[in-house]
């Protein structure tokens, strides 16, 4: 006979629930406070692997160029862009003076409001691990530290 895990209680019939989480075997008074588990229920996770491809996103060095273009074009005032891309006017003015650089997401906002092109896509060039490897026979650190000892001891 076994016992209930909530209660002690020995029963011949126990369910399998689940309490705050927690798989239990219960007796049939206990077994309502918690989920009743079905016996076909099974989790199963299912995990995909996506190619990404080696691709930064970066905003251009003349930025704030292109950001005038977009206030002139649109015939905004700072007061009104600051409002719609959720800046400070003084952020606004720091961007426009090219004294801070936009991140992407805020580049984006500038894109959407604007009608620019603020955000490229710059890919990155792949390292081969190999190319900087150090060669077994390289020992020159290690004969390096042996004579720095073997001087010290002199």
């Amino acid at each position: 006979m076994a016992s209930c895990e909530m209660c002690g209680k020995e029963s011949t019939s126990l369910r399998s629930s689940t309490v705050a989480g927690s798989s239990m075997n219960l007796c049939g008074n206990c077994s309502t406070m918690g989920n009743m588990k079905s016996g076909s229920e099974k989790k199963s996770h299912n995990f995909t692997r996506h190619s990404r491809e080696e691709t930064d996103l970066e905003v251009p060095t003349n930025y704030a160029q292109i950001i005038q273009q977009g206030i002139n074009n649109k015939k905004l005032t700072p007061h009104q862009v600051a409002r719609a891309v959720n800046v400070k006017e003084s952020t606004l003015s720091h961007y426009l003076k090219s004294q801070i650089k936009p991140d992407v997401v805020m580049a984006r906002k500038f894109e959407s409001f604007l009608g620019i092109k603020l955000v490229y896509e710059v890919t990155k060039a792949k390292v081969n691990v190999e190319d900087y490897k150090v060669s077994q026979e390289d020992n020159s650190t290690e004969n390096k530290m042996a004579d720095l000892f073997a001087n010290l001891k002199k």
